[in-house]
């Protein structure tokens, strides 16, 4: 006859897949100081990427302001996005000293008017932070891992 209980194999299969559910689970509910700096990020490197191209296509310099006192910055006279409560972006310069208010411009080639710009994006409550670099003649946006 029939013995009632499991078998190793229906234990192993049922501890894979609570182990994939319990990933997926802990994966969407992250910390959301992380995800609000992922969507910021995202959006900056947008931005930035918008400017390049429209400097490209409009034969004309393009410019993004990034404005100190209300932690914001201007992608030209198109819009204005204003960091959620304790963001800031500063720019790092090749001493590793952050700076602000600043401007990065896109001469008409879609290339930095400047050297390499890094901007570091962070929040001073939890120390997280971000750097986004723009690199000279591609004017490729890298953004490094978060450092704490």
């Amino acid at each position: 006859m029939y013995k009632k209980g499991v078998t190793l194999l229906e234990i192993i299969i049922f501890m894979t897949i609570l182990v994939i559910f319990s990933n997926i689970v802990i994966s969407n509910v992250k910390n959301p100081e992380i995800r609000l700096m992922n969507k910021i990020l995202t959006e900056l490197k947008n931005d930035i990427r918008y400017c390049q191209r429209m400097s490209i296509l409009e034969n004309r310099s393009y410019f993004i302001t990034f404005h100190d006192c209300e932690a914001s910055y201007s992608v030209g006279d198109i819009k204005t996005v204003v960091l959620p409560e304790g963001f800031e972006i500063k720019r790092e310069d090749s001493n590793g000293v952050l700076s602000s208010p600043f401007n990065i411009r896109f001469t008409r080639l879609g290339t930095l008017s400047t050297g390499s710009q890094t901007l570091v994006i962070s929040n001073g409550e939890r120390r997280l932070s971000k750097h986004i670099t723009i690199t000279p003649n591609t004017g490729r946006v890298l953004i490094a891992e978060e450092t704490n």
